[in-house]
């Protein structure tokens, strides 16, 4: 699916970019998928990183991932996001931000609210 010469906001775009995510499989290294970079280097992506698919074919896609451009077997890539989990330093202690398969998130404590911090550190007024 390539898209050429279409002017779409402030970037031209060449190509449609999907998103995808990597899959986890059976055998030995069940929770890695190796992407083959262009430069010949081989890098491990982990069951569910986020990667974009820059061209599509029906046994390997070019993609990007983890900074790196690349190719990855299509059997390796599904279209649902894991659960994924972040702590973030709010000043006294952390924060926790989920972000759920669907796309929803939930923060527990962000910390105060800023004009209360000593800080000035605070995740619930930047969600």
């Amino acid at each position: 699916m390539k898209r050429v010469g279409i002017e779409e906001g402030f970037v031209k775009t060449y190509h449609l970019v999907e998103v995808a995510y990597v899959k986890k499989t059976s055998g030995k290294n069940k929770y890695t998928a190796e992407l083959l970079t262009e430069d010949g280097q081989k890098k491990d992506l982990l069951w569910g990183d986020y990667v974009n698919v820059i061209e599509g074919g029906e046994t390997t896609n070019k993609v990007r991932a983890r900074a790196s451009t690349g190719t990855l077997p299509t059997n390796r890539l599904m279209s649902e996001p894991l659960l994924e989990v972040y702590f973030i330093d709010v000043g006294q202690g952390d924060g926790v931000l989920v972000r759920t398969p669907d796309g929803r998130h939930i923060l527990i404590d962000g910390g105060l609210p800023q004009n209360n911090q000593l800080t000035w550190k605070n995740a619930a007024e930047r969600c």
